[in-house]
């Protein structure tokens, strides 16, 4: 085995789309593979071995059997390239930690580069927000600070947290974390001349920009999807507790289907979200300073 694995994990929010768009496939040669995410995602039908590997590292299940395919995979001399910034978003199944703990097995003893892309904390973390604002608990809906220090999904951008996960699960010389400035700002080239020496992009034109929010007086206008459980409300939420029909199969059935029909969407609706003023962002780093000085210290990344 003489390959290379670069698995870029995000974070999100943090130009991974235009990689995935724009400088990753356009690395594809010879000696160069691409299995990440293909965008946009809902226009495209996923590399079978990307959709293996990320659902081993979603679940925890199959992690040997994907091991033994990236193994496989890498013993022609191939460079693989791996994007998804989903490994760092917590969902249903896991918390980004777990996907650390999951992805750390899959890798064990192959040679690979971890890439991890940050962004300043405080526009990092208001632009997660923005993104996820349909799926928060209503007590962050009004309260962007209070998410940013309290939801445990926020913590990748804690960056002290996310140094600690990244150090204690992966071979620290194998971390190469990099500033989204310097992705957008005209420096990927340098980047992947780093990552992979001899290796350049085919179209080296101006990097696009993927899913801005436009701001304007202060706040950020989002269409969000209404659907029937958000309409409902807890009357939704005793369906899917109801104790008949008594046998468990059937009421699993039962809350199947009333879960598919709660989730769908009947319209959708603009919400006015703040911006956080000058001094939320003050609150918010100074709130965070002992996290953005172990990134500093640990990765030369200085957001202080």
């Amino acid at each position: 085995m003489t390959g290379k694995v670069v698995f870029h994990i995000g974070l999100p929010k943090t130009a991974t789309t235009t990689l995935q768009s724009e400088v990753f496939p356009d690395l594809v040669g010879d000696d160069v593979v691409y299995v990440g995410v293909l965008q946009p995602r809902e226009n495209n039908e996923q590399p079978e071995m990307y959709c293996e590997l990320y659902e081993a590292i979603d679940s925890g299940l199959g992690l040997d059997k994907a091991r033994r395919r990236l193994v496989d995979s890498l013993e022609s001399d191939k460079q693989l390239i791996l994007s998804e910034e989903m490994i760092l978003v917590s969902g249903e199944r896991s918390s980004w930690r777990e996907k650390l703990s999951n992805l750390s097995r899959l890798l064990e003893g192959l040679e690979y580069v971890l890439l991890v892309t940050v962004r300043d904390p405080v526009a990092g973390l208001f632009s997660y927000y923005l993104e996820r604002f349909s799926q928060l608990p209503e007590r962050y809906k009004d309260n962007f600070l209070d998410c940013a220090l309290k939801d445990e999904a926020m913590e990748i951008f804690h960056y002290g947290k996310l140094s600690h996960e990244l150090l204690t699960k992966f071979d620290a010389y194998k971390v190469k974390v990099i500033a989204f400035e310097d992705v957008v700002g005209g420096g990927v080239d340098g980047i992947v001349c780093e990552l992979m020496p001899g290796v350049e992009r085919s179209n080296k034109k101006a990097l696009g920009k993927y899913n801005q929010k436009g701001r304007k007086d202060g706040v950020v206008t989002l269409c969000l999807p209404v659907s029937v459980k958000d309409v409902l409300g807890e009357r939704f939420s005793r369906f899917l507790v109801l104790e008949k029909p008594p046998f468990a199969k059937a009421r699993a059935r039962f809350n199947r289907a009333v879960s598919r029909i709660g989730n769908k969407q009947l319209f959708k609706q603009s919400r006015s979200v703040g911006v956080p003023t000058r001094e939320d962002e003050l609150v918010l780093r100074q709130a965070l300073s002992h996290e953005t000085e172990q990134l500093r210290t640990t990765f030369g990344i200085d957001y202080g």
